[in-house]
């Protein structure tokens, strides 16, 4: 049964995942962005390991490759065309990041840093849980960022605003640190939803080993949309659904 399961999943995934998709993600602008993204967070953290769950072609660490990072692992479905891979195919798990178990399938069992970047609004809800219990075991500082509310893209089934997130890693033990967005807010060659929604998680009972982080945390982290945003959908129309999901959000972190 569970055989059948996996490959009704690879099949429906496979259908939004194309080879046309990956090729997005091999473009040179990925590349730059993942690279300045990668460099920003090497000024907070010494990282030499790194994870990065739902790595899709691997940009994030060849980037790290790139920054003399010693080993590197990436983790994604079944759907992913190897043949498309930017790292060492020998760097790459397959594994459906959505279903427990992940941490016994992969050699390496802890890392100095670990990334998931614009991937959490692919998982469906009722597996978010899941997803963010395998990723917050690699690492006790990980990269993150996430679609907000009506950014679109491919198969986007769960857009969420930094709160909601915030919430899920809070329940984990982990805090937010804001010290990425300030530093690459205007930088026009990292594509705007890097920009917008990237943040540091760290588990709190070790933030006092993370000097630079723990100056920055504390500091509140806002729901915030980016400018370039309207340049990238009909901004007229999201923006019917935006605004009041975007002061519900603000109405909630008051509130709190």
């Amino acid at each position: 049964m569970a055989a059948t399961i996996d490959k009704t999943r690879q099949g429906h995934y496979s259908a939004f995942y194309s080879d046309n998709f990956y090729s997005f993600l091999q473009s040179d602008k990925n590349f730059i962005s993942a690279s300045k993204v990668i460099q920003a967070a090497k000024n907070y953290v010494n990282f030499q390991s790194v994870i990065d769950i739902g790595c899709g072609v691997g940009n994030m660490l060849r980037a790290c490759l790139d920054s003399g990072v010693k080993i590197i692992r990436g983790v994604d479905g079944s759907w992913v065309n190897q043949k498309m891979l930017v790292i060492p195919p020998e760097n790459f798990s397959q594994f459906d990041i959505s279903r427990p178990g992940l941490k016994d399938s992969i050699p390496e069992k802890f890392f100095d840093l670990a990334i998931s970047s614009e991937v959490a609004e692919h998982i469906e809800p009722k597996e978010a849980d899941i997803y963010l219990d395998n990723l917050t075991s690699f690492s006790d500082v990980i990269l993150f960022s996430a679609a907000i509310p009506h950014q679109g893209g491919t198969h986007h089934v769960n857009e969420q605003w930094p709160s909601y997130w915030i919430k899920k890693f809070k329940a984990r033990n982990f805090i937010p640190v804001d010290c990425i967005r300030p530093k690459i807010w205007n930088d026009e060659n990292i594509y705007f939803w890097y920009r917008q929604n990237m943040l540091f998680f760290v588990r709190e009972n070790v933030l006092k080993n993370y000097p630079l982080l723990e100056q920055e945390a504390g500091r509140p982290v806002y729901d915030v949309i980016h400018p370039e945003f309207s340049d990238n959908m009909s901004f007229k129309n999201a923006c019917k659904n935006i605004i009041p999901s975007f002061l519900r959000a603000v109405k909630r972190r008051i509130g709190h």
